[in-house]
């Protein structure tokens, strides 16, 4: 959504982010100390997040927070790698 944002910012304007944006995509980096191998988070936000916040406002997108817990879940890496994404509000 920050990328939205900053976009319209710029002066884009929404008709032009419509007619581009079919997804957006940020991801963070964090590396594992202990299992030597890099743990990657994606923030995923599809075309239809994009519309739904453009033309309402609302949005409902994969967070960091989101990502790390399915991370967890799926025991692919320790918690202690991502404390600052489960804090995330």
């Amino acid at each position: 959504m920050l990328v939205i944002k900053r976009m319209l910012n710029l002066g884009v304007s929404e008709t032009d982010l419509e007619d581009v944006l079919i997804g957006i995509v940020s991801q963070k980096i964090k590396y594992d100390l202990k299992r030597k191998r890099v743990i990657i988070l994606p923030e995923m936000m599809s075309r239809k997040a994009i519309m739904q916040y453009l033309h309402h406002d609302d949005f409902s997108y994969q967070t960091f927070k989101q990502s790390a817990l399915s991370l967890i879940a799926e025991k692919k890496c320790d918690s202690y790698i991502l404390k600052d994404e489960l804090n995330e509000q």
